[in-house]
């Protein structure tokens, strides 16, 4: 199944100036640290299911110390978000994949946060694939 590139460098751009550096959507660093307010997440493994530019990412491993996966279906954004956690050197580097949505190609892994803000749905529905029974 091919899928349509929908966030060209136009988008992207106008995303950034309008959200600030590494964000796709409302809320910036500041709605991250909301989002783990209360939550140990030094060392916690964190899955981020559409994780586009990877600003959250970023900051949530290098702020609050998690080991962050994110995935996306747009590969382009992928690049970005992997080229800028390597030049704003993140102390916990996100890692991030290329998500086809169909079939789901990663392993079932224990996982201790999993943050889906605005994927399509069918990669919603691939994180049962992804993630194990209360991180075991």
């Amino acid at each position: 199944m091919s899928h349509e590139i929908e966030y060209h460098d136009a988008m992207i751009k106008l995303l950034e100036m309008i959200w600030g550096e590494g964000f796709m959507a409302p809320g910036g660093p500041d709605l991250v640290d909301r989002l783990v307010a209360g939550l140990e997440t030094e060392g916690k493994r964190v899955l981020d299911i559409g994780c586009g530019l990877g600003g959250p990412d970023c900051h949530l491993a290098s702020k609050h110390g998690a080991h962050v996966t994110g995935i996306d279906i747009e590969p382009q954004l992928i690049e970005l978000a992997t080229r800028r956690a390597l030049s704003l050197g993140c102390r916990t580097l996100p890692r991030s994949s290329w998500l086809s949505p169909d079939p789901c190609p990663l392993r079932p892994q224990p996982l201790t946060l999993s943050s889906a803000r605005g994927p399509s749905p069918r990669l919603r529905i691939r994180q049962a694939c992804l993630l194990k029974p209360c991180g075991s």
